[in-house]
């Protein structure tokens, strides 16, 4: 299916999870997450910006450079190319997430089996 098959897994990807997410939230009243009307609190929403513009150049950075890659790869293999590279970044994340778990099992386990 191409760029359209990519595209509709993309959006189908977010719109399950929204779907249930909604369904759960709106069904669950009793519990201790569910919806309520929001209040606007000026300060905490400022050091909330402040706190993560870090995060938000980061994020920034990777977004910018995922375009330059897919451009290049599309003006050199063209979809088959992007595909590829996207696959190849997938499991380069996920590979980057089970290390870092694993790191931080390591890092934190000992500590814990001392208490």
């Amino acid at each position: 299916m191409g760029i359209q098959g990519a595209a509709l897994g993309t959006g189908f990807g977010y719109l399950m999870p929204t779907l249930v997410g909604l369904f759960f939230f709106s069904i669950a009243k009793q519990g201790s997450l569910s919806f309520c009307w929001p209040q606007l609190r000026v300060k905490i929403i400022g050091e909330s910006c402040f706190n993560g513009s870090s995060e938000m150049v980061g994020q920034l950075a990777a977004g910018v450079t995922t375009l330059l890659l897919n451009l290049s790869m599309l003006k050199l293999a063209g979809e088959d190319g992007v595909a590829t590279v996207t696959i190849l970044n997938y499991c380069q994340f996920l590979f980057q997430t089970v290390y870092l778990g694993f790191s931080m099992g390591v890092a934190i386990q000992p500590w814990k089996a001392k208490q």
